[in-house]
């Protein structure tokens, strides 16, 4: 027994958590969310304990009862700072997107900023022509993410936030499915709230999210 195919998986015994009170007001407004754009609601909802961030990955995979660590997803909200826009009325060239990668991976400044460039200057867009200089992606200051996402650090979901945000998914999230597995966690729109989510409905369905190249090749 024991090697890295092992360490990946969630330990036995998951740690005590509980479910939301019915009449939680976020889940029942996530699930609206996801109904109203044509999704099913989210598969799991999960109130995990107090020392959830202060644990390693498998212990929080264990927690949600995700299937391995690398379905356990945080949404990150960042904003090109050098846009020719001061808003998110357009998805292509927005100030600000969210985008959703595995805590098992690292966020690429550099691949975010260059798959944005080659959008705004391919073949569908010949009139744009937006230079490379326009182009510099980094963190979204802590205000701007609450005011735009409505959601506090720790907590943003990827939909239903309080001005709709294009998103962009890491690649390696979508490759999820070829191992059979189609539900990723993420958060809930509270800090200890979490939810499994349909991965084909973040991707071809109703939130309609590009798929990116994203993240560090040396990461699985």
């Amino acid at each position: 027994a024991g090697g890295s195919a092992e360490a990946s998986r969630i330990p036995p015994g998951p740690p005590e958590t509980s479910l939301p009170d019915p009449e939680c007001d976020t889940a029942k407004r996530l699930d609206a969310a996801l109904v109203s754009a044509g999704a099913a609601k989210a598969l799991h909802w999960v109130r995990v304990p107090a020392n959830y961030y202060d644990e390693p990955l498998p212990f929080r995979a264990a927690c949600v009862q995700a299937p391995s660590v690398a379905h356990m997803c945080k949404t990150i909200c960042m904003e090109n700072t050098k846009c020719t826009n001061e808003d998110c009325g357009d998805p292509i060239n927005s100030r600000w997107y969210l985008v959703v990668v595995q805590y098992t991976a690292r966020l690429s400044q550099q691949k975010l900023e260059k798959y944005l460039h080659a959008l705004n200057n391919g073949p569908k867009h010949l009139t744009r022509k937006i230079g490379k200089s326009k182009f510099h992606m980094r963190l979204a200051k802590p205000d701007d993410a609450l005011r735009l996402t409505g959601y506090k650090h720790g907590a943003v979901a990827p939909f239903a936030t309080a001005t709709p945000i294009p998103t962009l998914v890491s690649h390696k999230i979508a490759n999820l499915q070829n191992g059979g597995e189609s539900v990723l966690f993420l958060g809930g729109g509270e800090y200890d709230l979490k939810m499994g989510v349909s991965l084909d409905d973040l991707l071809k369905g109703a939130f309609h999210a590009a798929t990116v190249d994203c993240t560090y090749d040396d990461e699985p």
